[in-house]
Formats: structure tokens, sequence, C-alpha cells
């Protein structure tokens, strides 16, 4: 007699397949977890997350600045051409300073800088050979025309070949707060470094030495180091010079170089000056014939 099997009985081999069961999936998922788990990082692990790590970084997309979206980029692409530095040279060919400077008539290779920059620095007199560098690192020899040590600037000449000329603003018309940027080559070695800052104020007078008080001034807050001497300061606005950027304000108090507080040679001033030196090579300027001594 065959025995039917109650329900315990049923329940029973329910629950044995399902255990064998169980235990068939846990060994096929805990395989594929091992297989997942292996090679992810403990900060995939805490997260529960197992991504690949990616090959290579995504490449960057093309960049298209339309012309007049940034007006100091477009400023520099047109007049970066027209600055210099000025390399002042020895007798036996030793450079002894240098500065910046800018073309200002490209048809007759006149270029314009300060008189300190032409200067020897020790003793009177100016250097005996000049060098100009331009933005591509191209070298030609310069000619000094003439300087003026009381507004100090001087006149070089190169030959008229591929120059860029920076036109000269009315400083007259720039308005205080006007966006203005300083080129140069500061220190001597960072040529073609761009500044920017506002014209601070017009019509400054500066004494520049014990005898020499410069008139005229503008005053900015693009930043100025040695080496900027004779670099234009461009108007943003005009695409145009409206200063000759030249020194730099000391503080009494700490000797030190004041912050935002430097100088510019006007506009008006630098082509005054510059027609005259081209024309006569000096400055002639009147004076009174008079003599005189105290009385007790």
């Amino acid at each position: 007699m065959v025995e039917t099997p109650g329900p315990s009985a049923r329940r029973s081999s329910s629950a044995t397949a399902l255990f064998l069961t169980g235990v068939i999936l846990g060994g096929v998922s805990g395989g594929t977890v091992a297989v997942v788990l292996e090679g992810s990082s403990p900060a995939q692990l805490a997260l529960g997350t197992a991504t690949p790590a990616p090959s290579a970084l995504p490449s960057s997309s093309a960049v298209v600045v339309p012309t007049g979206a940034d007006n100091i980029a477009d400023v520099v692409k047109d007049l970066l051409p027209s600055v210099v530095t000025v390399v002042n040279r020895t007798q036996n060919g030793q450079a002894q300073s240098s500065g910046s400077g800018f073309v200002i008539d490209a048809k007759q290779g006149y270029i314009v800088t300060n008189s300190h920059v032409v200067e020897n620095l020790r003793g009177t007199g100016v250097g005996a050979s000049f060098d100009v560098i331009f933005s591509d690192n191209r070298p030609v020899t310069a000619q000094l025309v003439g300087h003026d040590s009381l507004t100090d600037i001087a006149v070089l000449r190169v030959p008229a070949q591929g120059l860029v000329e920076a036109p000269l603003a009315d400083s007259d018309a720039a308005p205080v707060g006007a966006t203005v940027i300083a080129i140069g080559s500061p220190l001597g070695e960072y040529q073609n470094t761009v500044t920017s800052g506002v014209v601070s104020a017009k019509g400054r007078r500066v004494q520049e030495s014990a005898d020499i008080f410069l008139e005229d001034l503008i005053q900015t807050d693009a930043a100025i180091n040695p080496g900027n001497s004779g670099g234009p300061l461009i108007w943003v606005a005009a695409k145009q010079v409206v200063g000759m950027n030249t020194l730099v304000e000391i503080d009494p108090q700490t000797a030190t170089q004041a912050q935002g507080l430097g100088f510019a040679i006007s506009s008006k001033t630098i082509r005054s000056i510059a027609n005259e030196l081209i024309a006569n090579g000096e400055i002639v300027r009147g004076f009174i014939g008079i003599q005189y001594q105290p009385l007790t």
C-alpha cells in the first residue's frame, strides 16, 4: 500500500527545493559579484557603484569669440606689433639698461621712448648704440634722433620696413575713468606684458628728479614697473595712445613703490616734443637773461 504524502511532507519537500534553489542562485550571484568587485576602488565600493575609469579627459570644444566681444584683446592684437623693447648699449656693446617704446610714424620709422631710457646710467650723455626688439623678437639697430630730459622724451629711428604704427590720441579728450592698457617689457625680461587699468586723473605735476618736474601727466592704476618706461598707455575705446608710461610714485614713508600710482606723459606733450626733436634734434627753449645776487 502506497501512502499518499500528507500536507506536512509536501511542505517539507517544497522547503528543501527552495533551499537548494537558494544555494544555487546564491552561488551564481556571488560569482557575478566577485567579478564586478574585482578592480573596483574603495570609494566605489563604499558608494555601492562600480564604473570603469575613463581612458582620457573629453576634448574641449572650439571657442569662437566674435570681434568686439573682448575689447582689450582686440586692441592688443592690433597695437602690440607697434611696441618695442629698447636696449641701451655702452661703447663696448654691453647692454647697460633697457626700456620700452612704440612706433609713432611707420612710414618714416620713428619710435618714441623715455629720455632716461637712452641716457647713460653713470655720468652724462647717452648710450653709444641702441637696439629695438619688436614683439616678434626681431632685433633692429636704431639711431637716436634726439632726446629731451626736461620732458623725458626721446625719438629713435629704424628702417621703415614692415612697421605698425600706434596712433596718438588727443589726450585732452580721454575722460577720467576711461579704460586703458599699458604694454611694455617690465624688468627688461617680460616682453609684451599687458596690464589694464583706468585713467585715474589728468594734469598731474610730478617731480622726477631734484631739478626736473614733469607736467601734464596722466595718472593711472595700470601696473607699471621698471622696464615699462617708454611704453604706450592705450585708450581702449579709441584704440589710440593717450600717454607714454614714465614713472611710478615712491611711498616716502617706506621708500617702496606705491601701488596703482603710475604716471604717463600725455600724448599731447609727446606730439609737440617729438615733432621738434625730429625737426631740430633738440628742444630750444626761451630764457630770460637775468643774473641776480642777494643784497644785504
